[in-house]
């Protein structure tokens, strides 16, 4: 059972790690820019493991579904 939070927290991490990048090589971002730039990037790290589930399973619940 703990396959899945280690699934997520390590897909969290690695998306924390690449938007991290991103926002060191933008230079071009005024003071207030940056700061809400780090909340953005610390608020969707925190929310990724929670988030995610639902998104998917709204997404199987408004799927077109096949009768055959």
């Amino acid at each position: 059972m703990t396959v899945i939070p280690t699934i997520y927290l390590s897909a969290a991490f690695y998306f924390f790690l690449v938007w991290l990048e991103a926002f060191k090589r933008d230079n071009n971002i005024s003071l207030q820019q940056r700061r809400i730039s780090w909340l953005v990037l610390i608020l969707g790290t925190i929310f990724w493991p929670i988030v995610v589930p639902f998104s998917y399973l709204e997404r199987i619940n408004t799927a077109p579904r096949d009768i055959c």
